[in-house]
């Protein structure tokens, strides 16, 4: 079965190159998988157009190429019927920082007001624009009070962003209330992502 998939994958079939993916994550061979999402993701599979574009952008089992992966994101996301929240969100945050795309803050930040206020991705937005205040970045004045504000918004939603936007209440002393909530559990890794 699996000779006839590979027959099938280099004819150019991306469910076949799709099915041996998953037999190579099954076997947890996942720097295997690299030259196989690139494949398809040259055929045109979104998916695995995705897997790659987030594997580069990590770096995970692969070198890291942020230039390749804004690309593919960016790719992904002008794609007429495509729209996805979080490569928005990623596309701005990359934006913002100049990170494999020149750096970008006034797309970056109607991005994360555009993402906030659709309701598309409040509580990540919520954290970035919390940051624009506090810092008094980009030709927003340091307003304390309304990064507090923004941050509290983000404490609302819960999961990593919440997690993010304690961590920036408590690094600005600011008392946590009942309200607050409890602080949500990450692994160490993902709340480095967001220091």
């Amino acid at each position: 079965y699996r000779v006839l998939k590979e027959k099938a994958a280099k004819l150019g079939s991306t469910d076949a190159i799709g099915a041996l993916i998953r037999d190579l994550e099954f076997k947890r061979k996942y720097r295997d998988t690299i030259p196989l999402l690139r494949r398809a993701a040259e055929l045109g599979d979104e998916n695995c157009k995705r897997d790659l574009a987030q594997a580069l952008d990590a770096g995970k089992h692969v070198k890291r190429d942020a230039r390749t992966a804004f690309a593919l994101y960016n790719e992904m996301q002008t794609k007429e019927g495509w729209r996805d929240t979080q490569l928005a969100l990623r596309i701005a945050q990359m934006q913002w920082d100049g990170d494999g795309c020149p750096r970008d803050r006034d797309a970056a930040l109607h991005a994360f007001f555009d993402l906030h206020i659709g309701d598309e991705a409040p509580y990540a937005a919520a954290v970035f624009i919390g940051d624009l205040y506090r810092d008094g970045l980009h030709g927003i004045a340091k307003d304390r009070d309304e990064a507090v504000a923004w941050y509290r918004d983000a404490l609302t939603y819960g999961g990593i962003e919440a997690a993010a936007a304690r961590k920036r209440l408590k690094d600005m002393k600011v008392k946590l209330t009942e309200e607050d909530g409890e602080d949500d559990e990450f692994d160490e890794e993902e709340r480095e992502k967001l220091s």
